[in-house]
C-alpha cells in the first residue's frame, strides 16, 4: 500500500511537470503570434498610408484635367487581346493611360468577359 502511494504521487508529479511543460511552450507561442501580430499591423498601416496616398494623387490627376493627366475621353473601337479568352476584341470604355515606366496605353475592358485589357499597340497607331 506504500508502494503504490508512492508510485500516484510520482506519477502525479510527472504529469504536472508535463502540463507545466505544455504551459511553457504555448506561453512562448503566444508571444511569437503577438510579435507577429504586431510587425503585420505594422505593415498594414503602411500599405494602407500608401493607398492613401495614391488614391489622394489619383484624385489630384482625375481633377486636373488635360493638363495633368492624360485626357478621360472613352475611345471607340480600340483592338486589345483578352487574357482569359485568348483572342482579339474591341476594348470597351477604352481611357488612356501612363503606365510606371512612363510609357501611355489605353485601358479598357473585354466586353464578354470584363476582364481588364490594358492595350499598348493601340496607343502607337493611334499616335502616328
Amino acid at each position: 500500500m506504500v508502494v503504490a502511494k508512492g508510485k500516484a504521487k510520482r506519477a502525479d508529479e510527472a504529469e504536472a511537470r508535463q502540463a507545466g511543460r505544455k504551459v511553457a511552450r504555448l506561453e512562448r507561442r503566444l508571444g511569437r503570434l503577438t510579435a507577429k501580430e504586431g510587425r503585420l499591423s505594422r505593415r498594414l498601416s503602411k500599405a494602407q498610408e500608401r493607398v492613401r496616398a495614391v488614391e489622394e494623387r489619383l484624385r489630384e490627376l482625375r481633377g486636373s484635367g488635360p493638363a495633368g493627366g492624360p485626357a478621360a475621353t472613352t475611345t471607340t473601337s480600340v483592338p486589345g487581346y483578352c487574357l482569359r479568352e485568348r483572342r482579339r476584341v474591341t476594348l470597351s470604355d477604352a481611357q488612356p493611360v501612363t503606365l510606371r515606366n512612363g510609357r501611355t496605353a489605353l485601358a479598357g475592358t473585354c466586353p464578354d468577359c470584363g476582364a481588364r485589357i490594358v492595350s499598348m499597340a493601340a496607343v502607337r497607331v493611334a499616335a502616328t
